[in-house]
């Protein structure tokens, strides 16, 4: 049970006790009359700013039996405020001055990064126990769902019977209709004696020396660490407060504080400091962060604060090599990941400064020894020179960007995550006395997964241990060291006794999870990955303390090889239903993926079966996600594209071609929603069938229009008051899970939104519509179209698109409310780690996807920054270790033949090397999975051959191919999306109509002047440049000088060819290419055609590029009898490369086209992005139906 769920329980066990029944209204105002008198504490309103409120707004004086409210609140604020200050009574031994973030009935107001941090302060959480226990006592959760479905009360009509705000109530009415009912629990792990055995007696009770607990998977280390406290209160007489103890979760930290409360030690209110890491510096910059000179109120930033930040500032960022014109954020993660490595590797600007600086020298001194050789320099060689420059180039913007965010932060009085420990390190470093305060707070300091910690972390233990480290005491693992992408380093636990001197080693030997044949599964990996002994160094197996004994008729430990990833795919559905057949349940048996996008690949495959699955997947790709933004953002002055996706709602069910009428109008007449709805012109053109849906729609969106400046409130009013949204969830007995976990994933929505107060919100850059293609070859367009007025609902939105096109799209949670339903569950081994389930299955064991090929964000880092120390064992032996570890009863790996459609072979996982010696265990079942697919024939094949070929311009099948959905929205259906970063397309619009009049120059036999040239790109620039852009600056230098480059692009020895058209005659199309520049070359004869970029040279490989591919393929077919030169030229810098064909790649390329011509005959227009970027940056991803996943499906 959650902390929530048992002050839940309490609150509604404390009405009752009261006289009130807990499934029937009850005003509040009777509530607390009957608290007041049972308790004896009066509430007493007194003016606003009186002494006795001291500044806040609510307060609880024990002393005098008082509760003291502000009288300036409004009536129905009041009782909340009172029940609030009643349940601080009821739950805790102090007084409360309670502010207004205190009082708040959102315990999700706090966005979910700084959850991380604060949840479980002390006092953070005294306020959010308050809170819940204030509303559940008020209006139980029960209640609120049945008033609200089946009473079919809106939360308007339910505040006004029971006495309360109704932000109180839409709050508590969200979490009782969107959250599941909890059901009968899951089946437990067995249950473990409460005594410690040797092991781990020894390792809680060993005194008078630093020591480090080995503790492998299933042996109780939590257990051990409880153990350890207890002795330490019980048995040496150590208050319980003077204990400090460090994990790197919340979650670990509520597992650990519920279990030395059950061992007795400390109370609700004074006991050990549990906490994470970033929990405690954050506590120690609050109680001395003026020491480096942080105001009283610093605001602790998350990451997405961070890049906003960033993103803020761009022009202040020294960024070339790490600049991207067409997504300036594009490296802005990266970024922020450097300085936050610098931040845990305690390096601070200057120190970061000097590396690069290191760096730098190091590349040019490279190249100056390469210079000087005499003999044949390879192109190998003059590469890894030339990429060694680049990287040190872009080391260096990084540490120049470092220095203007630190100075960002300070000015504006902001902390983030890495400062919480670098800061805190750096204070009591420079400030003994307040070091030797914390260390006589706390003389013994225990920390958890001490393979997790970075240096910083590490450097602050010590600094808490003090002198000797005798009441220093930590629990690590290096086998399972999965966090080295954020800093962490394996090496802590081997060098251990190395940083103190007297350090001591203990080893937990006992296995109390799984079963004899998966405890020497994993067992035969720690020691190929060696894994060592606490004393001599020698590694024993772990003692599986449940021995050999069989739980039903399958294997403990079971491989599978598939034909391919279908069959893997069914061969999983079948082992599922053949567990459940021998009377396990779905809930018994977790999928262990390597990613997400292998995750949503089998999800897909376990519900078209018909097995229920807990997954939530990419929020932003949820239909019912989509179907809310795109509303909301229609009633905040979307342009109108929305209604494509509103017009489906079962509410409104608007025909799609009324809804296409409508987006038209509303598009050529600038007008929003709510006017074009009444508008003469489009009404009469509408079918009838679609006048009850405008009329519903423009109703909704009018009664919303006062809410637009708090999304929260926006959402939760259309949800829980005007519309019957929520009604097409419910008794859908079809699929029951389904919309449970739609309901869920509404539910993170509105989290998102009440957190989104505490976010810096970025500028409106960008207008509503989406300008022209993104891409050099696409078509121009007019710019960003009419932008929407500015609302915190409209930068709401534009905050959730940032998440996405800077990569931080949010994954789901599970609420723990579900965690007892009868559904499997599927998550990454990240997300696995420190869980255990009956049932496991391991899938993807291949080369490329499990250990996965990694990438990197071209954001490097300085050598010299880490210690070198990091363990040698890899962080994906690692990952499979941890997923080896998690089965109690059965594990099951598999992999495939061959993955995707491309039918290329997939190599086993090497991974799997490192269990063979386990594997020729006779009681090991091997499986064989065949598929059961046949082999899709080519879709050009397919195509009709008869008559003339259809032709085609490239420009329709290059947007073909980079989406078709895209292309029917904006080619087809004649709509435009919005667009995060439309000031790249305004500035495109404006480079495209300065190259168009440069081409049309050359065409009439006329040398381009630059003065002319430069005189049409600022009159673009002033009718539809992006005037008022954070970046306009650095677009216009740009765009000047990337005209220059393409007016002066012609080379000494060519002259401008005048009509070239090329038709590639392809096997079921004809292509017509118009190159974007066209030469004759004296020196040679040979004809130019040239393709024109906007990116960089080293981001383009031009033998690799498919539009090259078809110009060659072109100019081939039409000018057999030319020598023909194919080349990119690249407007940034004005180099050029020639493209060189590879008549096996080029096939390929070429057949893409055919495959395209078919579709786009076929009028086949399914969402297949080019990339999950695309989709991230698409204008229309609001409402398009939804991404593909990595799709399963044989060759």
């Amino acid at each position: 049970m959650s902390w929530e769920d048992n002050i839940r329980r309490q609150a509604v066990a404390k009405r009752r006790d009261l006289g009130f029944p807990s499934d029937e209204p009850i005003r509040a105002g009777d509530i607390l009359a009957a608290l007041a008198e049972r308790t004896q504490i009066r509430v007493t309103p007194r003016p606003h700013g009186d002494a006795l409120l001291n500044g806040a707004e609510a307060v609880l004086d024990r002393e005098i039996s008082e509760i003291w409210i502000d009288e300036s609140l409004p009536a129905d604020v009041q009782p909340s405020h009172a029940a609030h200050e009643y349940a601080h009574n009821e739950l805790h031994q102090c007084d409360c001055h309670c502010q207004t973030d205190d009082l708040d009935a959102d315990h999700d107001a706090v966005p979910a990064g700084l959850r991380r941090v604060d949840d479980y302060s002390p006092r953070q959480r005294r306020e959010s126990e308050a809170n819940v226990f204030a509303a559940e006592l008020l209006l139980p959760r029960s209640l609120a769902r049945r008033m609200f479905r089946y009473g079919g009360l809106s939360a308007a009509q339910i505040a006004e019977m029971v006495g309360l705000s109704r932000h109180v109530v839409l709050s508590q009415v969200a979490n009782a209709v969107l959250l599941p009912v909890s059901q009968d629990g899951p089946v437990e792990a067995p249950p473990v004696s409460a005594d410690l055995d040797p092991s781990q007696k020894d390792a809680a009770e060993f005194s008078a020396f630093p020591v480090l607990v080995g503790a492998g998977p299933g042996t109780g280390k939590t257990k051990t660490l409880v153990g350890r406290c207890a002795h330490l209160v019980h048995s040496v007489g150590i208050p319980s407060e003077s204990i400090l103890a460090l994990t790197f979760s919340n979650k670990a930290a509520e597992e650990m504080r519920g279990r030395l409360a059950a061992a007795d030690v400390g109370t609700r209110d004074a006991g050990p400091w549990v906490g994470t890491f970033h929990g405690f510096g954050l506590e120690v910059l609050r109680r001395y962060g003026d020491r480096v000179g942080l105001p009283t109120d610093f605001k602790l930033l998350d990451r997405l604060d961070c890049i906003t930040l960033l993103e803020n500032n761009l022009s202040l960022l020294p960024l070339d090599a790490l600049a991207n014109l067409y997504n300036p954020a594009l490296k802005l993660p990266g970024i922020l990941k450097a300085i936050s490595r610098a931040k845990d590797e305690l390096c601070p600007t200057d120190h970061y400064a000097q590396l690069c600086a290191d760096m730098r020298a190091g590349a040019e001194a490279a190249a100056r020894t390469l210079a000087a050789r005499t003999d044949k320099i390879t192109a190998p060689e003059r590469e890894a020179v030339e990429q060694q420059m680049d990287q040190a180039i872009r080391a260096g913007e990084v540490s120049a960007c470092y220095a203007v965010y630190e100075g960002l932060l300070r000015r504006n009085g902001f902390v983030d995550f890495g400062d919480l420990i670098y800061l805190a390190v750096r204070i009591l470093e420079e400030h003994p006395a307040c070091l030797q305060e914390l260390q006589r707070q706390f003389p013994q300091v225990l920390a958890d997964e001490y393979q997790d910690v970075n240096r910083a972390c590490t450097r602050l233990l010590r600094l808490l241990a003090g002198e000797g480290a005798t009441g220093l005491w930590v629990v690590g693992d290096h086998l399972q060291s999965i966090y080295r992408f954020r800093g962490a380093s394996a090496a802590n636990v081997s060098l251990f006794t190395t940083l103190y001197a007297t350090g001591r080693r203990k080893d937990l030997k006992r296995n109390y999870r799984s079963r004899e044949p998966i405890v020497r599964l994993f067992s035969t990996a720690a020691r190929a990955m060696g894994a060592r002994g606490e004393e001599d160094g020698g590694f024993s197996d772990w003692e599986a303390h449940r021995g050999t004994t069989p739980v039903g008729s399958h294997a403990a430990v079971a491989i599978a090889t598939a034909d391919d990833a279908a069959a893997e795919a069914t061969g999983i559905v079948r082992m599922a239903q053949s567990f459940c057949a021998a009377g396990w349940l779905f809930r018994d048996q977790t999928i262990l993926c390597r990613s997400h996008n292998q995750a949503e690949a089998l999800v897909s495959v376990l519900n078209a079966a018909g097995i229920p699955t807990l997954y939530l997947g990419d929020l932003f790709e949820r239909t019912e996600i989509k179907d809310l933004l795109s509303v909301i953002s229609l009633c905040s002055g979307g342009n109108g594209y929305e209604i494509l996706r509103v017009a489906s709602i079962p509410e409104y069910a608007i025909p799609a071609s009324d809804a296409l009428l409508i987006a038209s109008h509303m598009e050529k007449h600038r007008l929003r929603f709510r006017a074009a709805a009444e508008d003469s012109r489009l009404v009469d053109q509408l079918s009838p069938a679609a006048l009850p849906g405008v009329t519903a729609l423009q109703r909704h969106l009018r009664s919303l229009a006062s809410a637009l400046g708090e999304p929260t409130t926006l959402l939760r009013r259309y949800l829980f008051e005007e519309s019957d949204y929520l009604r097409n969830f419910w008794g859908r007995a079809d699929d029951e899970f389904q919309s449970a976990q739609q309901l869920m994933a509404i539910h993170q929505l509105l989290r998102l939104a009440s957190s989104f107060d505490r976010r810096i919100v970025a500028p409106v850059t960008h207008g509503a519509a989406e300008g022209p293609s993104a891409d050099m070859e696409g078509e121009a367009g007019n710019g960003a179209g009419n932008q929407p007025p500015r609302t915190k609902t409209r930068d709401f939105l534009n905050h959730l698109q940032r998440m996405v096109a800077t990569g931080e799209g949010l994954k789901g949670e599970v609420p723990d409310e579900a965690q007892s339903w009868n559904a499997m569950r599927i998550m990454t081994v990240h997300a696995a780690k420190g869980l255990e389930f009956p049932i496991v299955y391991v899938p993807n064991l291949a080369s490329g996807r499990f250990p996965s090929k990694g990438t990197h964000d071209g954001v490097p880092e300085p050598p010299g920054l880490g210690d070198g120390n990091d363990a040698a064992v890899g962080e994906e032996a690692c990952l499979f270790f941890v997923a080896l570890s998690r089965a109690r009863e059965h594990i099951v790996l598999s992999h495939a033949r061959q993955y995707g459609v491309a039918g290329r072979a997939a190599l086993r996982s090497p991974l799997v090397q490192l269990i063979n010696d386990a594997l020729n265990d006779p009681l090991v079942e091997r499986l064989s999975w065949a598929s059961g697919q046949s082999a899709k024939p080519a879709a050009a094949a397919m195509a009709a051959r008869q008559g003339d070929l259809p032709l085609y311009l490239v420009s329709d099948l290059d947007a073909y191919l980079k989406c078709s959905r895209q292309y029917y929205y904006r080619r087809v259906a004649g709509v435009r999306g919005a667009w995060l970063g439309a000031g790249y397309q305004q500035f495109q619009s404006c480079l495209y109509q300065a190259l168009g009049w440069i081409q049309s120059e050359r065409k009439a036999g006329r040398r381009p002047d630059a003065v002319q040239a430069e005189a049409m790109l600022r009159e673009a620039w002033v009718s539809s440049g992006p005037v008022g852009h954070v970046n306009e600056q650095k677009y216009l230098t740009a765009a000047v000088e990337m005209a220059e480059r393409a007016r002066s692009g012609a080379k000494d020895d060519e002259v401008a060819a005048e009509g070239i058209v090329a038709i590639a005659m392809l096997g079921n199309c004809r292509v017509s290419v118009e190159p974007d520049a066209a030469f004759n070359r004296s020196s040679d004869g040979a004809l130019v055609l040239a393709k024109l970029f906007t990116g960089k040279p080293q981001e383009l490989d031009p033998s690799a590029n498919r539009r090259l591919s078809i110009l060659y393929r072109a100019a081939s077919d039409s000018y057999p009898d030319r020598l023909v030169s194919v080349e990119a030229r690249f407007l940034a810098d004005g180099s050029s490369k020639r493209f060189k064909p590879q008549a096996h790649h080029d096939k390929g390329r070429i057949e893409k086209y055919e495959n395209a011509a078919v579709g786009l005959g076929s009028g086949v227009f399914a969402p297949n992005p080019a990339s999950d970027q695309a989709c991230q940056l698409c204008g229309f991803s609001l409402i398009c139906p939804q991404r593909p996943k990595d799709t399963i499906e044989a060759a």
